[in-house]
């Protein structure tokens, strides 16, 4: 496992969608993959979070993707947040899956829920 970057203090449903992403790769890695190597990564760059899982396993082609319910409920959460989903896999040579995040979606609507100041109730000078 390597992460890189700092902390950037990501929202709640930030960590938790990467939480998920990493526990349905894994477990996709440990049913399917006969993988004898899997490497973990977590990045924090400028506004982006991305996770990538990548095993050295069995792989397999676009055709074989069914989009088992873990898959689908993993990229309806990481599309809400307003990032991406993406699975790369070639038969014989393993499986990539990364999310990326942005930060700012989050943080741009933290600060629409601040109060706003009330012009209308202020007396006139």
């Amino acid at each position: 496992m390597s992460i890189v970057g700092e902390r950037s203090g990501a929202p709640t449903g930030t960590d938790i969608a990467l939480l998920r992403t990493a526990q349905e790769a894994l477990a996709n890695v440990g049913k399917h993959a006969d993988a004898t190597t899997v490497r973990v990564e977590l990045r924090h760059d400028s506004g982006l979070m991305a996770l990538a899982v990548t095993d050295d396993g069995r792989g397999f082609g676009p055709p074989a993707v069914r989009g088992g319910y873990g898959l689908l409920g993993l990229r309806t959460r990481v599309t809400s947040l307003g990032g991406t989903c993406t699975v790369r896999s070639t038969p014989g040579q393993g499986t990539t899956m990364r999310v990326e995040l942005p930060l700012a979606p989050a943080e741009q609507a933290a600060r629409s829920l601040q109060p706003v100041l009330d012009l209308s109730s202020t007396p006139d000078h």
